[in-house]
């Protein structure tokens, strides 16, 4: 995003990994999940409020602490990989634990879902692409702020892929799906998208942004 960005002549500094993963994380709490509540009303899993919520709050809350300097430090990305290593330890034993029989389905070849997952992700990632490319040029040409199409625009259109996921789910009636669908996104994204980016170089943000991530949490 970074390098189409700066090929349409925007400031490298502008836009940085912290202000795309917060705008995104602000749409997937108040975009995805309210255009889910508007297809179908639901109520989240009592898994989801105990485990998932208050690990995106707790990952959230770090960030903001973490970016009070206005830079991620190596040793900070460090941390948050640990804790997303954690996170997807015992979300995997709790789910080997509550595991149910199976119930007698249609099975469902295996070739045939591979078709299925290839062809969504080239959907998505493309669909994307042209949202971001497209609503970039016409906010620049309108005249809007760098900042504002990083923390708006480009964040929407990195958050594609979890609205769709997250609307089918809710019109089959898989709450838990479609709301953990937004929670998870945004626990992965600030412990393992910016904890990996930050792992490997400190991350400076822009001005602004710390007041963003506190929206955001």
């Amino acid at each position: 995003i970074k390098a189409e960005m700066e090929k349409l002549g925007f400031d490298k500094a502008e836009f940085d990994g912290l202000g795309n993963v917060i705008g995104s994380n602000i749409f997937n709490l108040m975009g995805v999940a309210c255009f889910c509540a508007l297809v179908m009303s639901f109520g989240p899993d009592k898994e989801l409020m105990v485990r998932d919520f208050p690990v995106c709050i707790g990952a959230s809350a770090l960030l903001v602490l973490f970016m009070w300097d206005d830079v991620l430090q190596r040793w900070e990305g460090i941390v948050m990989l640990g804790l997303m290593a954690a996170y997807i330890a015992l979300t995997v034993v709790q789910a080997l634990a509550a595991r149910t029989p199976e119930t007698e389905e249609e099975p469902v070849s295996l070739l045939r879902c591979v078709a299925f997952i290839l062809l969504g992700m080239v959907a998505i990632i493309w669909g994307g692409d042209l949202v971001v490319d497209s609503a970039s040029n016409i906010a620049a040409a309108l005249g809007l702020s760098q900042t504002l199409i990083g923390l708006t625009i480009v964040a929407v259109g990195t958050s594609l892929p979890e609205l769709a996921t997250s609307i089918v789910a809710a019109r089959k009636g898989e709450s838990g799906l479609a709301l953990g669908n937004a929670v998870g996104s945004c626990i992965f994204n600030i412990l393992f998208i910016l904890g990996a980016s930050s792992a490997l170089t400190p991350i400076e943000s822009a001005r602004g942004v710390l007041v963003d991530g506190v929206i955001m949490l």
